[in-house]
């Protein structure tokens, strides 16, 4: 089987028997997701610059500015693994990717470990740790796992983001300050 196709029928979670209109819903059902997922998670990562500006603005440490970010950044995961799990099926797509990146293992071991390894850097840095937990939801038995791996990956993005943010603010005001 190719990549494509076992990535099309994977991710869309559809086979062979399946009619014309049922890739079409499973699109349009797979395309709604992440537009509302993607609308609501830039909506609630746009805060995080406008947190920092206010703190510094106040001259409240990066420490402080990363506590702030870090506690705000564990409360929206929990709310999107809430709501893949109770309110929208898979609204972030894990599972979805979870099971393509599964399946490919199984046909192409490089590749499903290649890819797998890039979804991890990218939810450690871009996506968030809701998509970490919830793409390990089979080996995080347990709230107390998975509140635990949400912390430290949170924890990471914070880090990296709020350095990012305190540097482009001081950035900015050293500029704006001076001219």
């Amino acid at each position: 089987m190719s990549i494509r196709r076992i990535i099309l029928e994977s991710f869309l979670n559809i086979n062979k028997c399946n009619t014309c209109s049922k890739y079409l819903c499973n699109t349009i059902t797979v395309l709604s997701k992440f537009t509302v997922y993607s609308l609501i998670d830039w909506i609630a990562a746009g805060f995080q610059p406008v947190i920092v500006t206010l703190l510094k603005l106040y001259h409240y440490s990066d420490i402080f500015i990363f506590g702030i970010l870090w506690f705000y950044d564990i409360s929206i995961g929990i709310l999107f693994i809430f709501a893949s799990k109770k309110v929208i099926e898979d609204l972030t797509l894990m599972a979805a990717t979870r099971r393509t990146i599964n399946l490919l293992y199984k046909e192409k071991q490089n590749i499903g470990f290649m890819l797998g390894a890039i979804i991890i850097i990218k939810c450690c840095i871009w996506d968030g740790a809701e998509r970490f937990v919830i793409f390990f939801e089979n080996e995080l038995t347990g709230n107390a796992r998975k509140l635990l791996t949400i912390t430290i990956v949170s924890g990471i993005q914070m880090a990296t983001w709020t350095k990012l943010y305190s540097f482009l603010y001081d950035a900015c005001y050293s500029i704006f300050m001076n001219a």
